[in-house]
């Protein structure tokens, strides 16, 4: 089975792909500003967690971070050579 496109909004576990996370994010920050309110204060309201959106930032940096550390693996260490090392 391949894995999910960037295309895809929801991975196996329920989670959301980055770039929904992008637009909800989006759409946070645009209804706050329309609104004239804080995130944290959207979050409490809606969700009865005023720490969510401040959340779901750190979780996109660090998704980024650890998506930044495998392609640098996979770029220093090509599958071909991985492929040979484990045969031997």
């Amino acid at each position: 089975m391949p894995w999910p496109s960037g295309l895809d909004f929801l991975l196996p576990f329920g989670e959301f792909s980055r770039m929904e996370k992008d637009t909800l994010l989006d759409e946070i920050n645009r209804y706050c500003a329309q609104a004239g309110i804080s995130p944290s204060s959207l979050g409490l309201w809606a969700l009865g967690n005023s720490r969510f959106v401040a959340r779901e930032l750190r979780r996109i940096e660090k998704h980024k971070e650890d998506a930044a550390k495998l392609r640098a693996y996979m770029r220093d260490n090509p599958a071909d050579q991985r492929k040979r090392t484990a045969a031997e």
